[in-house]
C-alpha cells in the first residue's frame, strides 16, 4: 500500500488478500508507503476485533506515525479470545525473519 489510504481501499485491500491466498498461515502487511490516511483508532480496534484467518502478521512500518498506528493494532489483535499473534517491524526482512522465526517455535510446540 503506498500514498494516502482510505478506510474503504484497506477495507477492499484485505479482502482481494484473503481471497487471492485463503490458505496463508502468515502475513506480511507493508504500511511503509503509505503517507496518510483517514482511518480513525476505532476502524484500528475494529480490524483487530475482527476475524483474521491468519496466525501471525508482519506489520512494516517506516514512519513514526504508521508505527503508532500499527502498535495500537497490535496490542488490541492479541488480547483478542483467537489470541491473534502479530509484530511491529522497521523492515521486510525483519518482518521474514520473525515470521519464520514464530513458524519455527509453533511447530517445535505441536502448533
Amino acid at each position: 500500500m503506498e500514498g494516502r489510504v482510505t478506510w474503504g481501499e484497506i477495507v477492499e485491500y484485505l479482502a482481494i488478500i484473503r481471497k487471492l491466498f485463503p490458505d496463508a498461515p502468515d502475513a506480511i502487511m507493508d504500511i511503509a508507503g503509505v503517507t496518510g490516511s483517514d482511518i480513525t483508532p476505532q476502524q484500528i480496534l475494529e480490524l483487530a476485533r475482527g476475524p483474521r484467518k491468519y496466525a501471525r502478521v508482519a506489520i512494516v512500518a517506516g514512519e513514526p506515525s504508521q508505527f503508532g498506528l500499527a502498535r495500537m493494532y497490535q496490542i488490541a489483535a492479541e488480547v483478542q479470545p483467537q489470541q491473534k499473534v502479530s509484530q511491529v517491524v522497521s523492515t521486510e526482512q525483519e518482518a521474514l525473519e520473525w515470521l519464520l522465526k514464530e513458524r519455527s517455535a509453533a511447530a517445535g510446540a505441536g502448533g
